[in-house]
């Protein structure tokens, strides 16, 4: 194929199809593997080394809620000789690191406890010795809580003014009391929680406002699980929860017993082990 016709199918001109062809073939005569126009990174070299990287993940290992602005101070109090901006070293971070700053989650400190570790590996060993099946035949059963003034985090607004939305002073929730399986969704109830008031506005009003799930609240949550399970002949036999106070009365363990189904305790600090937790967060993230 002559130069012509090649630079008409690569849409290039001639002279630079030309100076391309010369490239490779130079390239291929030195036993070199280059493409044809490219070169070696002209840029500035970066100040960071691998001493800095190092440096950088031992102050995030310490805190890791630490700014970028916080790290190239530090950087730069302890490398003397460094005299470097908070943009290079965010650059540096997310492209070298790869280390992006994310919502935090907040996590108790009991939750890697080691008796708590013992406690949930027995568990988990004991369903297994039972052969309990979660995909077939548990009902995963939890509840949330949602805000009725809770809006998006960010908003649009002109240029050097505030993103305002209005909202009640002391709107109330509600939570969601949830009962699933692993392919679908057993039953939902809705149980209000009002907001909480003064003690000079309590004095006056008399009863104390009803606030929270109540064990009467989820007594009737669990008959609606039940009801729907025998209804619809489905093959499910233990109720996973964890263990709440108002889950462990023992009206809600002779009930459930009556009715031929078992319960399953999850065990403390370990609500990552029931598959509802998921669901909420998908639920909330469209409701929020």
């Amino acid at each position: 194929m002559s130069i012509s016709v090649a630079a008409k199918k690569v849409t290039l001109s001639y002279s630079t199809t030309k100076r391309r062809v010369k490239q490779q073939t130079e390239a291929c005569n030195n036993g070199k593997d280059v493409f044809p126009g490219s070169s070696k990174n002209t840029g500035a070299k970066s100040k960071l080394t691998e001493e800095h990287t190092v440096f950088i993940f031992e102050k995030i290992h310490e805190q890791t809620t630490i700014s970028c602005n916080d790290v190239t101070g530090l950087l730069c109090q302890h490398f003397k000789y460094l005299t470097i901006t908070s943009r290079v070293v965010n650059y540096h971070m997310r492209n070298k690191c790869h280390l992006t700053y994310k919502r935090t989650v907040r996590q108790l400190v009991a939750r890697d406890d080691d008796v708590i570790i013992l406690q949930r590996y027995e568990a988990v060993s004991a369903w297994m010795a039972l052969g309990i099946n979660f995909f077939s035949v548990c009902v995963f059963i939890d509840g949330a809580g949602f805000n009725r003034n809770k809006h998006r985090s960010h908003g649009c607004s002109n240029v050097g003014k505030a993103c305002k939305i209005t909202v009640e002073t002391k709107g109330p929730s509600f939570s969601i009391l949830g009962a699933i399986t692993a392919h679908d969704v057993i039953t939902l109830s809705k149980r209000e929680v009002y907001a909480s008031i003064n003690k000079e506005r309590k004095a006056d009003a008399g009863s104390a406002p009803k606030k929270g799930t109540t064990g009467s609240d989820f007594m009737e949550f669990i008959e609606q699980v039940l009801s729907n399970i025998k209804a619809h002949d489905i093959p499910y036999r233990y109720l996973v929860m964890d263990s709440a106070a108002i889950h462990k009365t023992i009206d809600v363990k002779d009930w459930v017993t009556e009715r031929g189904f078992e319960i399953t305790y999850l065990p403390p600090y370990s609500p990552f082990l029931n598959p509802i937790e998921k669901f909420w967060s998908k639920l909330k993230d469209v409701v929020n």
